[in-house]
Formats: structure tokens, C-alpha cells, sequence
């Protein structure tokens, strides 16, 4: 038995068993359970583990926090355990929490956390991008276009990989989630939208919108698909279910889609680069502050994911975002001096490897073992 399957089968122990586990996700440095009994959630347990830098509840989700060995933890699980998938389209269970905000705030976690990888591929190949062109790579050349492209791939198609992940969160099909993605990306649609002559549909006008790099539209298209299909398995006769069911999810879903859900989100997206836009031209210094400020508490419970679809749909609109990256990088900094001032202080050698190597990783954007190494 490896070391890796040993530290799993431990912390699957201190949830509860694979029994207890409804999902199981991951961002860059924890594993995120949802629970059928929180109460077996064992924290103290969890925490004596030297491999565990720590374990939170957080809204729906139960969090151990394991730092940038998660991918490995995650795959071992997945391997070993038989955790049932999201997104069959069964009925989910009920959900008790009454606090609107925050049932919502969790959702965008949830359904956020699992895109941060590529999200940081795209940004970090940005930079490269930028650092290449500093060193005399002519902007307006084909290799410069050609890497650009690449790079903005992660941030164009986000529908598709959110269709994904909130097709998870909302236990429906995740293959017509990332139908209702396409109809969004698709060409002919995007062609009309450029031409900027008004179209409808049965005399139902469409909003001419471009969904690229969006966010709202597609998670809330994916939550209104979920009660679709759940009502297409209901009415639709066991020998043509098969069939019947993901016709009329499509049928039903598409162009509600681009009828009403789509252009709800998408002014609800102009809403927020509004007042993006409003407080970079009056207080530009105000959200990085307040960010900065929080971003350890916000860290600490995991709650930091839930700005990312702002941060994104300023870096769509504007090229560049500033909720997120200048804060959290102030923040990031500060613990990074904070570990490493440990780290001469420290007398003993296992004290000072951990901060040392703790600095390290905040400076690389990951703060976790700072915090609580």
C-alpha cells in the first residue's frame, strides 16, 4: 500500500466513510466534500494528520485543506473509492439552508473552484505572453497572435468548462449543460451578433449579446436546465424516455436560453462592470485595500474562490482585472515576509523548513501553508 493511499483512507475515515461523501472537488490546495452528515466531519482528527494543514466547514462544503499535494490526494480517492458522480440528473437532495446569500455565495464556490487550474493557465500564459513581447516579440506578427489566441481559449470558452462544473453542482446532464454552452459559443449565433441586426425567434426578440468569457448566463441557464430535466423524466413515458427526455431538456432549455436566462445574465454582467468601472474611475485604491485586507479570512474559509467570476469578467471586458489580483497579491506578500521572518527566527530545523518553504509558496500565490504551517 503507497504512503498516499494510506493518508487517504485516513482522511476518508475522519468524513465518514465513502458512504458519507455526496462529491467530491477540488481547487489548487484543498479537497472540497459535500457531505450527506456533517457531523462526521472530524476535524480535530483531520488536523492531527501532519499531511492536513487544516479542516473548515464552510457553507455546504466540507474542506481539508491539504496544500499543492491535493491533485494527488484527489486522484488516489477517486481511485479507491466509488464516490457517486454529480450530475445524472437525479434528484438532489433537500437542502435545509435558508440563508439565501449564502446558499448562492456557496453555489459560485462550488461551481468556480474546480476551473481555477486553467484559469491560472490562461493568466500565467498571459504573462508569458507579455514578458515574450518585452524581449522584442512584434505584437501584430503571427506568433504573437498565435500564442495570444491560445491563451485566450481559457477565458472565451469558460461557459463550457462552467457548464461542467455547475452541471455537477446542480445533479443534471453534463454533456446538454455543454450543449447549452455551445448554443451560446456557437458560430452562426456569434455572426449574427457581430452583424448587429436584430433578430428573434417565433417573434421573440434575442438579445444580441456575446457570451465569451461570461460567466452568469451559462450557470444560471445550467440551474433552470436542472428543473427541465427533472420535469422531462417525469412526464416523459419509460419506453420513449430515452429519447423524449434530453429532446425536450434541449428543446425547452435552448431557447429560453437565449430569450430570457442569457440576456438576465448578461445584463446582470454589465451591471457589475458598471460598478467596476465606477469605483476604478472614483476610488481605484478602495477594493484592492479591503481585499488585501481580508483575503486571509477569506482564505481561511475558502471563500475566496467567490470573487472569481468578477475578477473574470473584468479581465473580459477590460484586459485586466483589479478585485483580486492586486489585494491578493499585497496579501500574499505580507504572509510571504511573515513565514520567512519565521523562518530565520525559528531555532529548530523542521520550524524553519516549514516557513521557509511556506514563504516560497506564498510568494507563488499559495497561501495556505503560511497560514496555517
Amino acid at each position: 500500500m503507497s504512503d498516499h493511499q494510506k493518508i487517504t483512507d485516513r482522511i476518508m475515515a475522519a468524513v465518514g466513510g465513502a458512504k458519507n461523501v455526496k462529491t467530491l472537488n477540488h481547487c489548487a490546495t484543498r479537497l472540497r466534500f459535500t457531505l450527506a452528515d456533517k457531523t462526521q466531519f472530524d476535524i480535530q482528527r483531520l488536523e492531527q494528520m501532519p499531511e492536513v494543514l487544516s479542516a473548515v466547514n464552510s457553507g455546504d462544503e466540507s474542506q481539508v485543506v491539504i496544500g499543492a499535494n491535493v491533485t494527488k490526494y484527489y486522484a488516489e480517492i477517486t481511485k479507491n473509492y466509488h464516490i457517486r458522480e454529480a450530475g445524472d440528473g437525479t434528484k438532489p437532495s433537500a437542502d435545509h439552508e435558508k440563508n439565501i446569500l449564502k446558499r448562492v455565495l456557496n453555489a459560485i464556490v462550488s461551481i468556480m473552484a474546480p476551473i481555477i487550474t486553467v484559469l491560472i493557465a490562461g493568466g500565467m500564459f498571459k504573462v508569458v505572453i507579455a514578458i515574450l513581447a518585452l524581449f522584442g516579440l512584434d505584437p501584430k506578427g503571427v506568433p504573437y497572435l498565435t500564442l495570444s489566441f491560445m491563451a485566450d481559449a481559457a477565458f472565451y470558452f469558460l461557459p463550457f468548462m462552467l457548464a461542467v462544473s455547475a452541471a455537477k453542482k446542480f445533479n443534471t446532464n453534463t454533456y446538454l449543460a455543454m450543449m447549452m454552452a455551445g448554443v451560446l459559443l456557437h458560430p452562426n449565433f456569434t455572426a449574427m451578433v457581430a452583424a448587429g441586426k436584430p433578430i428573434a425567434l417565433f417573434g421573440a426578440p434575442i438579445r444580441l449579446a456575446s457570451y465569451g468569457g461570461s460567466v452568469i448566463p451559462i450557470i444560471l441557464i445550467v440551474w433552470f436546465m436542472s428543473y427541465v430535466e427533472r420535469f422531462g423524466g417525469k412526464i416523459a413515458p419509460t419506453i420513449i424516455k430515452t429519447m423524449l427526455k434530453p429532446l425536450l431538456v434541449a428543446l425547452i432549455t435552448a431557447p429560453v436560453a437565449l430569450i430570457v436566462i442569457g440576456p438576465i445574465g448578461s445584463l446582470l454582467g454589465d451591471g457589475l462592470y458598471t460598478a467596476v468601472t465606477f469605483i476604478n474611475q472614483h476610488t481605484p485604491w478602495l477594493v484592492p485595500t479591503v481585499v488585501g485586507a481580508f483575503t486571509p479570512l477569506l482564505v481561511m474559509v475558502g471563500m475566496h474562490v467567490s470573487l472569481l467570476p468578477l475578477a473574470t469578467l473584468s479581465i473580459t471586458r477590460f484586459g485586466s482585472e483589479t478585485i483580486m489580483g492586486p489585494g491578493m497579491l499585497a496579501s500574499n506578500i505580507a504572509q510571504a515576509g511573515a513565514a520567512a521572518a519565521i523562518a530565520f527566527r525559528e531555532k529548530q530545523a523542521r520550524g524553519r523548513q516549514i516557513a521557509l518553504s511556506a514563504s516560497v509558496t506564498a510568494l507563488s500565490g499559495i497561501t495556505e501553508p503560511a497560514l496555517y504551517g
